[in-house]
């Protein structure tokens, strides 16, 4: 991450594995980086929703839900997260 600062994957994985280890709020900075650095990717999206409804930021999760099936309709964890 310090070579290549902000860049989209990495900046993914490193939020999914802050998320998992249950540093939710520091999962947010990597989601929000690769949501900025990559529009398009619904996976990051995605995660960043999850994240943000596990932080009970609902409006915000929904947002980002939201985002993410306008992005990928058929992806099915974005069409399971979006239903709840």
């Amino acid at each position: 991450m310090q070579a290549v600062p902000g860049q989209p994957v990495a900046s993914v994985l490193l939020g999914i594995s802050r998320r998992l280890c249950g540093n939710h709020v520091g999962s947010l900075g990597g989601s929000r980086v690769a949501e900025r650095g990559a529009a398009a990717m619904a996976h990051a999206i995605l995660r960043l929703g999850i994240t943000l409804i596990e932080l009970g930021r609902s409006d915000e999760a929904l947002a980002a839900l939201r985002r993410a099936v306008e992005l990928h309709p058929d992806l099915p964890d974005c069409v399971a997260h979006y239903r709840r």
